[in-house]
């Protein structure tokens, strides 16, 4: 089909008249009637109109687009058109060698940018490979953390209580605590640990401040292996109080490392075990399940006739699941007297 016929055609598909054309693309009714009847052609601006007016590509309204001619009738339409209208023949090669070079370059960039995250793919495995193969330690630190918001997880290394101890849970949580100079408890220390030492469970808050005793950071930790083999701190959920000596957790790591947990809880028949402190209690005069322990680690058990009442820094082991079973209470002192320590 010639440009005369497909202006014919696709203006009849739209329902247009001439004058409605010719309005839409700003010339006379004669120029739209010429177009038709191949008395003239439009110039590429108008082509170009019509293209974007009738929603089709300028080789449909110029040639077949969809091969109802032959290779031959096309070309033979084209070299007609050129004869009758060579500006329209320089525009158009005009257009297609513009087409060309963008193509060229649109794929000059999309092989570009595959080239470059291929190379920054390669840079990230081969330097996760080294770093696992000369740096296991780094790796192993980055494997096991996990970071989101105000809160960060770590995997618990060190989880077994006879073994590892306090200073173990404390390395653990060294990976992701920037420890300050001081530490206090803000409600209370609850560990939870099987028979063979394993720690199932830690719930505790802790509040931080420097060395001038300023706040800095509220750390609230929690486990629970049902759940996780992480440990997760949520920072940032304090009140910042003035610091309290009297909750100084340094009496609670010193007291855990001298504490002889597997000993203690090795007379119960129990599936799980508890340690709970709550900083420093008073027991009155009461000497039940009392156990006074220094730093050496040395015991002393008080006399039945307690003449002062029982006051200090509390490590309490205890039973979760049998309320009847007394808990072994160690109050951790500088000397184990019982003189000395009844207050």
């Amino acid at each position: 089909m010639t440009i005369s016929e497909n202006i014919r055609r696709l203006r009849t598909e739209r329902n247009l008249s001439q004058e409605q054309l010719a309005e839409l693309l700003e010339v006379s009714r004669q120029s739209v009637s010429k177009w038709e009847t191949a008395k003239a052609n439009p110039d590429m601006d108008k082509i170009m109109q019509m293209a974007n007016l009738f929603g089709v590509s300028l080789l449909e309204i110029l040639g077949t687009e969809e091969g109802e001619t032959s290779a031959a009738e096309e070309e033979n339409n084209r070299g007609e058109m050129e004869k009758e209208n060579p500006e329209v023949s320089e525009e158009m090669t005009g257009l297609k060698d513009e087409l060309f070079h963008i193509r060229r370059r649109l794929f000059r960039w999309r092989l570009t940018a595959v080239i470059l995250i291929l190379v920054l793919v390669c840079l990230t495995c081969g330097g996760l490979i080294l770093v696992n193969r000369y740096y296991p330690q780094i790796w192993d630190r980055i494997s096991s953390q996990s970071f989101s918001g105000d809160h960060k997880s770590v995997k618990m290394k060190h989880e077994n209580l006879y073994e590892d101890g306090i200073d173990g849970l404390l390395a653990d949580l060294g990976e992701v605590i920037d420890f300050p100079q001081y530490l206090t408890l803000q409600t209370s220390f609850n560990l939870h640990f099987a028979p063979d030492g394993t720690i199932t469970s830690l719930d505790t808050m802790w509040y931080g401040y420097d060395e001038r005793y300023t706040y800095v950071d509220s750390y609230l930790i929690t486990f629970d292996r049902t759940k996780s083999k992480k440990i997760t701190v949520y920072f940032g959920g304090g009140t910042g109080d003035a610091y309290d000596p009297d909750r100084d957790l340094t009496v609670l790591f010193d007291a855990m490392r001298v504490i002889p947990f597997e000993d203690t809880v090795s007379r119960w028949e129990e599936p799980e075990y508890g340690i709970l402190y709550l900083g420093i209690r008073d027991w009155g005069y009461n000497p039940e399940g009392i156990r006074y322990i220094d730093r050496a680690g040395n015991i002393d058990v008080p006399s039945d006739l307690v003449r002062e009442e029982i006051i200090g820094p509390t490590v309490s082991v205890f039973c979760p699941q049998d309320d009847n079973i007394i808990p072994v209470r160690y109050l951790f002192c500088e000397d184990n007297s019982e003189e000395v320590n009844v207050r």
